[in-house]
């Protein structure tokens, strides 16, 4: 009996230790994103190049989020911390907390995750509003990001999947001191069209040199702008240090409030584990933007996808201002099918850009909502770039949210495609206890949300 009682104490003891080992993220400001454009100034004679100083390892204080969205008691994880100083219109320094993620060169095939969180004794009936997730926006910390790309396990992926944002030009777009909103901005390299994207609801439009070619040093001085087809003169030369902003004489383009979001969703089965609570969220997401924005004119459409061999390798739902139908579609999915890592992403992604976008419209967005790459085959490679520029030149926001089982290696071609569209990078977190082991970013400190929350606060920030 004493023995038995010994052997109980003992497995009581290994499951706490089991359960305590789950990380967990700090609920942080989202300071972040230092900065409306995050290292890319204001237009001046000087650039904005940053001033790093890195620090020893350091204990951060972390309060988490588990359970459920309950806080727990303080914790600490061992970070390494960066100082990041911005030229900006003034000093700024923010402490950024540098995830220390080794890569592999390419995608790895999908294995379990080597540490199995702590779950419940039995997982919730998947509703909506248990999800969490956190966002990071590489155009607001251009410095950060370019710090971080150069480590030695990061500076590898541009050439892997062969897109190259080293040479980028920000352009702010204004008319009576008011945003020009769905203005086409093309640049050229003397008459040679390089990147066209539109204007976003704040006035703001990402241009690329080189984007899926290397460059590595780039003269600015033979770059030239149009904006809705008309060539632009500026009193300097276009910058790819600064922001580059561009008055209007006149403006009587009036602004749409028609709004278009897509989602597009990996429905192989590997996104088993996750899939269904991720529909509870689209549906709360599409009754809220739509109960909350009455003065907008709101349409959604869907684009389902697996991969090739599967019983189907995309379904999609056009736009429809009806939102019940839109969720009815999504109810009749399920996950399925898949086997390997990669999928058909580059399949979806073309369907993506064939549903009825409005060219009229104030906002475009289409959340990605996926856990893994597309093959890494050149004619898919080619498919994948050509589906980004076209979204760009649309001017549809592309934001990936990643679920459990993504590589480094992907994590970061969904930051590039975010960063070519002017969107941003949303990624699933383990606070939950929902689904397998998340990847953590090599991203600095964010906020851990609620995904519908979160989905519904970028949909607004792009709205209004």
């Amino acid at each position: 009996m004493k023995n038995l009682s010994y052997f109980l104490l003992l497995c009581l003891v290994l499951l706490v230790c089991a359960c305590g080992d789950r990380k967990a993220y700090k609920p942080a400001d989202r300071g972040s994103s230092t900065g409306d454009y995050g290292g890319i100034t204001e237009y001046r004679d000087e650039s904005s190049s940053g001033d790093y100083r890195e620090e020893s390892s350091g204990e951060l204080a972390e309060i988490a989020v588990v359970g459920y969205g309950e806080k727990s008691t303080k914790r600490k994880h061992s970070k390494t911390t960066v100082d990041v100083i911005r030229n900006d219109e003034s000093t700024m320094s923010a402490k950024m907390s540098v995830a220390k993620d080794v890569a592999t060169s390419k995608p790895a095939k999908r294995t379990e995750p080597k540490h199995p969180k702590c779950r419940p004794e039995s997982d919730p009936q998947p509703q909506s509003g248990l999800v969490t997730a956190g966002e990071w926006n590489d155009l607001n910390s251009w410095d950060f990001y370019q710090k971080t790309l150069n480590k030695n396990e990061f500076a590898s992926f541009p050439e892997y999947w062969q897109m190259y944002t080293n040479h980028r030009i920000a352009v702010l777009l204004t008319a009576n001191s008011k945003p020009v909103v769905n203005a086409s901005v093309a640049l050229y390299r003397n008459n040679t069209l390089l990147w066209t994207a539109k204007t976003d609801n704040t006035g703001k439009a990402e241009l690329w040199v080189s984007a899926f070619q290397k460059e590595k040093e780039l003269n600015t001085e033979h770059l030239r702008l149009k904006v809705n087809n008309e060539w632009i003169s500026t009193e300097n030369p276009i910058s790819e240090t600064t922001l580059n902003r561009i008055a209007l004489k006149n403006n009587t383009e009036k602004t749409s409030n028609e709004v278009q979001i897509a989602f597009m969703v990996d429905a192989t089965g590997s996104m088993s584990d996750e899939l269904e609570f991720l529909k509870m969220d689209l549906k709360n997401v599409i009754s809220k933007v739509e109960e909350g924005n009455k003065n907008l004119k709101i349409s959604t459409g869907t684009v389902f996808y697996r991969d090739e061999g599967d019983d189907y390798v995309v379904k999609h739902s056009d736009f429809t201002k009806d939102i019940n139908k839109t969720i009815q579609f999504i109810n009749s999915q399920k996950a399925d099918g898949g086997g390997d890592f990669p999928e058909a992403v580059h399949t979806a992604l073309n369907e993506l850009n064939k549903l009825q976008w409005d060219a009229e419209a104030r906002t475009r967005i289409a959340f990605l909502v996926l856990d893994a790459p597309p093959h890494h085959e050149d004619k898919v490679l080619k498919s994948v770039q050509a589906s980004v520029k076209t979204a760009a030149e649309k001017g549809i926001k592309l934001i990936p949210i990643v679920a459990s089982g993504i590589d480094k290696p992907t994590e970061f071609l969904m930051r590039f495609m975010a960063m070519y569209t002017n969107g941003t990078y949303v990624f699933i977190t383990d606070d939950s206890g929902i689904g397998n082991a998340h990847l953590e970013p090599s991203v600095g400190e964010y906020q851990v949300e609620k995904l519908s929350n979160l989905m519904i606060r970028l949909i607004k920030k792009y709205t209004e």
